[in-house]
């Protein structure tokens, strides 16, 4: 008789959690959750790095832009070193210097988290904080329009 899956065990008897004793891509041994098949012990890890100075629901809001982005563009997107970056952000502008206001929304000094270079995506190391006046302008300006304004 062939042995079922822990995962078809699982979703018959209503189970939120199985068991495969399979390690996960990040070596976890752990449950996995059913509905989405994640290893729980990577899901705990992303929740704790999440949390931060500036609170959760802008960390929750951050990652999710990025997660969106990220499949827009269709570039690789690692929760786990996004939330990781956003446990200790930094509190200036990595391009302008400006002091951060993480309720400051889409006001100058709101803070957007970006690709340093874009077609690497949301990973470790290619990760920036900056202002959303910052981001504004890379998105708009020219190199040449913005070397104009500064010998102006």
């Amino acid at each position: 008789m062939k042995k079922s899956h822990p995962l078809e065990e699982a979703r018959k008897s209503g189970a939120k959690q199985y068991f495969t004793g399979k390690p996960c891509k990040r070596g976890h041994t752990a449950n996995r959750f059913t509905v989405s098949r994640a290893c729980a012990e990577c899901s705990s890890v992303a929740a704790k790095a999440a949390y931060n100075a500036w609170g959760t629901s802008w960390t929750s809001t951050m990652i999710g832009g990025a997660k969106r982005r990220a499949m827009e563009h269709n570039v690789p997107f690692d929760r786990a070193a996004v939330a990781e970056f956003l446990r200790r952000p930094p509190t200036h502008c990595a391009a302008l210097g400006v002091k951060l206001n993480p309720g400051g929304g889409r006001s100058h000094d709101g803070p957007t988290l970006d690709r340093v270079r874009p077609e690497l995506g949301y990973v470790a190391g290619n990760l920036a904080l900056i202002s959303s006046r910052a981001n504004a302008i890379k998105n708009d300006a020219s190199a040449a329009e913005v070397q104009m304004v500064a010998d102006w």
